[in-house]
């Protein structure tokens, strides 16, 4: 069975998006004074300021762009294969799953879009991050930002099948899947 399906991502930042390195890993996207970059597996390695070594990345903690639950279980992914210069390929071991994403950089935000989901099994869900920061000031639960007086970095979904935060519901009905 091959599922695919398009949903979008606004990468929120407070910096104007400069550009998108995807032609190896690690992959660098960069927004205004931020450069965050992904390591070969897809996972977020760094959130830094450009004009500072201040790291924002939670460390220690795992950070997957991007999560597939299938088979009732969460699965990050352990292989980035940048495809094109402005997409990439994140791989999901021996899954069979490959999700396509392509970033789009904006003045004021980047968007993350998933191309295509590659799969020969049922992919439940997509989850984003999750993206431990170390900001802690001011968290907002409802809008998904956290802050602090020099930083700002936040995640907004784009479409009705997307769902802020923890998956509740994890029962599906039929026409309902990825």
């Amino acid at each position: 069975m091959r599922a695919s399906t398009r949903v979008g991502l606004l990468l929120a930042l407070s910096w104007c998006v400069l550009g998108v390195s995807c032609s190896q890993a690690p992959i660098t996207l960069e927004a205004g004074s931020l450069i965050c970059r992904l390591d070969e597996r897809g996972h977020l390695m760094s959130l830094m300021p450009r004009d500072s070594d201040r790291e924002y990345l939670a460390p220690g903690e795992a950070a997957p762009l991007l999560s597939v639950r299938t088979e009732g279980r969460w699965i990050s992914p352990t292989a980035l294969d940048p495809s094109s210069p402005a997409s990439m390929g994140l791989v999901f071991g021996d899954t069979g799953i490959r999700v396509d994403v392509l970033a789009i950089p904006h003045e004021t935000h980047l968007s993350l879009d998933v191309l295509a989901v590659h799969a020969d099994t049922l992919v439940d869900a997509l989850r984003w991050g999750p993206f431990p920061v170390a900001i802690g000031d001011t968290v907002g639960e409802i809008v998904g930002v956290v802050r602090n007086r020099d930083f700002a970095i936040g995640l907004q979904a784009l479409n009705a099948k997307t769902v802020g935060g923890v998956l509740e519901n994890e029962g599906l009905w039929p026409g309902n899947s990825i």
